[in-house]
């Protein structure tokens, strides 16, 4: 009777001692850095990649259609992208006030940009619609290295903007400036009326 407590306390000791230990030595690492890790990892658990604003899922998938085509002109790139616009966005002008900020943000605000283009020619606005066209990581590109450096030639058929249509988009941000609603069903070929 008193082997059996002794072999019954021997192995409640060596559970208690030598298994750590034995994973210690054998897995080459301390079991509580061990225990840290997965607690770091659990409290990063769900967070991937922040999901990707509206704005470049509609150009990216413009994108794919435009290198689809044959002809490649402004035209056939403002016909991409408002094929694409409906299935993020439910108001047109909202997706083209969006790529508006997004290149004011990204590259207008830059004066080596607009120095460069003004060097060239060419409107900076319009030249910044179309490299945003081209993806986000070409306009980080385009801050980093010039306009020439990264599109080279391409740039000079930046002159057609994508958005044409200015005074429309800041119509409805002005208090001053009132359609009837005639010309709102005229200019956006919806059948609701202003009131």
């Amino acid at each position: 009777m008193v082997s059996r407590i002794l072999r019954g306390m021997k192995q409640q000791i060596s559970r208690c001692f030598i298994t750590p230990i034995k994973t210690f030595f054998m897995n080459g690492k301390n079991p509580e850095l061990t225990v840290e890790a997965k607690a770091a990892t659990k409290k990063n658990a769900g967070k991937g990649r922040t999901p990707k604003s509206p704005v470049w899922k509609v150009l990216d998938d413009a994108r794919k259609k435009f290198n689809a085509q044959i002809v490649k002109s402004a035209n056939v790139k403002r016909e991409c992208i408002k094929a694409c616009i409906s299935k993020y966005y439910a108001d047109d002008l909202r997706f083209w006030l969006d790529l508006l900020s997004q290149s004011e943000k990204l590259l207008l605000d830059s004066m080596r940009f607009n120095k460069a283009c003004d060097n060239l020619g060419l409107a900076p606005k319009t030249v910044a619609q179309h490299i945003l066209f081209e993806s986000e990581k070409t306009a980080k590109r385009v801050l980093t290295e010039g306009v020439e450096a990264v599109l080279g030639e391409r740039v000079k058929m930046f002159t057609e903007p994508l958005y044409m249509d200015e005074k429309k988009l800041y119509a409805n941000s002005s208090s001053n400036v009132q359609e009837t609603p005639s010309e709102a069903n005229a200019t956006s070929g919806s059948a609701v009326t202003a009131a």
